[in-house]
């Protein structure tokens, strides 16, 4: 027989002497909740369609990229703080080793050899700032320094000069309140995946917790990397969260239904191929995961490849009787870039129907 469990109501050993050492914990949990508000950027960036790269323990707490593209991409730095106390012009300046909050957040970014391509500053609080505004009756969650009253602000601007006399006040910087609690942030950020994704897929079979799982413990690996990547697309691999993997981890766990429809459409145009039955099958399970792919891409190929079938349907429509036959031609003519974006033909071939096929 088992051993007969004891325990209920029972006091906990460990728990009749304080310990005498907490900080460990508290620090767990700020990296925490930084590693989380930085998903609940990118989660409002995936939703509102944006090209971006989320660097972590990168120059700053959490750093975002507004574009994939090296020479293009331009950054907003963040420093985030769990805290239970109000910042003010005063506090903004206390010193937790060398240098106070604001100095380390300008120093860790108008320093910078690219510090002209850094389009925002913010300091994230959780406790939110106890700053004069312009407009006294205004309640803010994003504070500018243009709504900052003139008094104040040459505090700040005093305070600023003492510390930091060789970096002027940008006017990028902005104090935010954050809209994730502090508390029970995990199931908050699990929440707004489920957003998220009845957004994308209203009608899917939505894996919530396993891409909350996959989002987390990618970001806490890409955190964990102290090495430098002096090649772009290097950094991207192994320093950040990308729009392109948010979206392929979302795919992976979704499963839409394809219209019945759009089923119909499907069968009655592979007749028009006389494919054999293994490989109507097989075009058939690639039309689903095209279907899916599809969801909410920000792929910039596909969206390219997809623009492309629709420019060629318009131009040689009239030429064609049979959407195989239209299939074919389009499949012919596709840049190799395009190709390189499917696994194989059938793949390709799907791709062609569903973009030729959907609304």
């Amino acid at each position: 027989m088992g051993a007969t469990n004891n325990n209920t109501g029972s006091d906990n050993p460990l728990a009749q002497d304080p310990q005498r050492e907490t900080s460990g914990s508290d620090t767990y949990r700020k990296y925490n909740y930084q590693y989380h508000w930085a998903l609940c950027r990118v989660l409002e960036a995936h939703e509102n369609e944006d090209e971006y790269a989320l660097f972590v323990e990168c120059h700053d707490d959490v750093v975002i990229t507004d574009s994939l593209n090296a020479m293009t991409a331009k950054f907003e730095f963040n420093q985030v703080k769990e805290t239970v106390t109000k910042h003010t012009s005063g506090s903004l300046f206390y010193k937790s080793g060398k240098n106070s909050v604001l100095a380390k957040l300008l120093l860790d970014s108008c320093t910078k050899s690219f510090a002209n391509r850094i389009k925002n500053i913010n300091l994230v609080s959780t406790g939110g700032f106890d700053l004069k505004l312009k407009k006294a009756d205004l309640n803010l969650d994003v504070i500018k320094i243009g709504h900052i009253e003139e008094s104040e602000l040459e505090l700040i601007h005093e305070k600023l000069a003492k510390e930091l006399p060789d970096i002027p006040l940008p006017d990028k910087l902005a104090f935010i309140i954050p809209d994730l609690p502090p508390k029970d942030f995990r199931n908050a950020v699990k929440g707004r995946i489920l957003t998220l994704l009845e957004k994308l897929a209203p009608n899917g079979n939505n894996d919530t917790v396993s891409i909350y799982r996959c989002l987390v413990e990618d970001l806490d690996q890409k955190g964990e990397e102290t090495f430098d990547y002096l090649e772009w697309d290097r950094a991207l691999k192994k320093k950040a969260i990308t729009s392109s993997q948010v979206q392929s981890i979302i795919e992976r766990n979704v499963k839409r239904t394809v219209d019945s429809s759009l089923t119909s459409l499907l069968d009655d145009v592979l007749k028009e191929y006389g494919f054999k039955s293994l490989r109507v099958r097989n075009l058939k399970h690639a039309f689903q995961r095209y279907y899916s792919r599809r969801l909410g891409s920000r792929n910039t190929v596909l969206i390219k490849f997809s623009e492309f079938v629709k420019e060629f349907e318009s131009a040689h429509l009239s030429e064609f009787e049979e959407i195989s036959k239209l299939e074919i031609a389009i499949r012919q003519a596709v840049s190799e870039e395009i190709k390189a974006e499917f696994t194989d033909e059938n793949e390709l071939i799907v791709a062609i129907l569903y973009e030729l096929l959907r609304e």
